[in-house]
């Protein structure tokens, strides 16, 4: 794996830029809230969208959500707006969408995360049809009485998965019930989404003792039976210096990879947990939470800590502060 000399966006990125064709899609922050529609190989701006949002793509259309508003699609590679909406009103304050990639399964079916809320809601999940914006079900954290992860879900195995209290939940994708719980003997690491693949979980473990919440472990869980497939540890690129991983894991291929704050990403093999290689990509990657909680907004309850890694084609693309980063 090779460094590419290529920083796709000099704009404060804390949300999870979106690959379609020859274009990566890249909401900028601090300023005008818009995305930027950047060449892949030249990293030129080709479009801009106003009123951004969190962009993902699936298949022919562009999704894009925000916090209060709920969701609009827009047609590739035209960018003409099909719909808007895709947000029901269930009577609960604060019940907006967290600023977070969505999920897809096998059906075509998409899900949401729902925010935190100002009060004492507690999260919780939407699915919706992206080819209308119907939406087919919600399940909130305040009927479950559980604490959701503040981060968006995962499909696999005919379920989608998300952390629930100290747990690991597999939902009916058409009713958001649950099928399926797995508690960790290790404490997993904060409000992160999980990667499952190849059967397995994969989680990071933290806060043992004398830690302060540093990363110290990669695990793969058996997605059926909860059982530890393996553990491997985060060897630290610089001395005197723990891991600090940002957002989940990420599977494609037969890999995992997971990056720090400190610019590292790490590769392991998904079916025995073996070190394939480290890169240091030269630029730190933020903390969205302290720069939400310094500018005083609302919407730190309505921030995941956005993945900084997304797979390409032949390309790993890597969110850090000063703009996206690509690995070949």
């Amino acid at each position: 794996m090779t460094l590419q000399p290529i920083i796709f966006v000099l704009v404060y990125v804390i949300t999870t830029p979106a690959v379609w064709g020859p274009w990566v899609f890249v909401e900028e922050w601090r300023t005008s809230r818009w995305i930027y529609v950047h060449d892949l190989r030249s990293g030129e701006v080709v479009h801009t969208i106003e009123r951004g949002g969190t962009p993902t793509v699936a298949g022919d259309l562009l999704l894009i959500h925000e916090v209060e508003a709920g969701a609009r699609a827009l047609r590739l590679p035209d960018l003409t707006e099909i719909w808007r909406g895709a947000r029901r009103e269930t009577g609960v304050e604060s019940d907006g969408w967290l600023r977070a990639c969505l999920t897809f399964g096998p059906d075509g079916t998409a899900y949401a995360t729902l925010g935190m809320g100002s009060g004492s809601e507690q999260s919780g999940i939407v699915g919706f049809d992206p080819s209308t914006g119907e939406v087919l079900f919600e399940c909130g954290g305040w009927e479950e009485n559980a604490g959701f992860a503040h981060a968006h879900p995962v499909v696999a195995g005919g379920l989608v998965w998300m952390q629930v209290d100290d747990a690991i939940v597999g939902m009916d994708p058409r009713t958001g019930e649950y099928r399926r719980s797995h508690r960790p003997k290790a404490r997993m690491s904060g409000d992160r989404i999980l990667a499952v693949a190849d059967g397995m979980v994969f989680v990071l473990d933290t806060q043992t003792p004398g830690s302060f919440g540093e990363d110290k472990h990669l695990q793969a869980i058996d997605s059926v039976s909860g059982d530890l497939r393996w553990s491997a540890p985060l060897t630290p690129a610089r001395p005197l210096e723990q891991p600090h991983v940002v957002s989940s894991p990420v599977v494609t291929g037969r890999a995992v990879y997971i990056a720090d704050r400190s610019g590292v990403v790490r590769a392991f093999g998904t079916g025995s947990g073996e070190a394939r290689w480290t890169v240091e990509t030269g630029h730190p990657i933020g903390n969205v939470y302290d720069e939400v909680l310094m500018a005083q907004e609302d919407e730190s309850f309505f921030d995941e800590d956005a993945q900084a890694v997304l797979p390409g084609d032949g390309i790993l693309y890597i969110r850090t502060d000063t703009g996206v980063v690509a690995l070949r």
